[in-house]
């Protein structure tokens, strides 16, 4: 494989996995677009990528 196929592999995985994150907690949550982005970066801190 090569560098830039590994690069997209992984942000597939990061993806897939705030994904997860923000289907599981939108089910205990209401869904409006203000939670949605705290969502997704709470996603994204979790699994180490801060939202700058």
């Amino acid at each position: 494989e090569t560098y830039s196929e590994n690069l997209v592999s992984l942000i597939e995985q990061y993806f897939s996995r705030i994904k997860k994150e923000i289907d599981m907690e939108r089910l205990e949550r209401e869904d409006t677009e203000e939670t949605l982005v705290h969502l997704m970066e709470e996603a994204l801190d979790k699994i180490g990528i801060p939202l700058a």
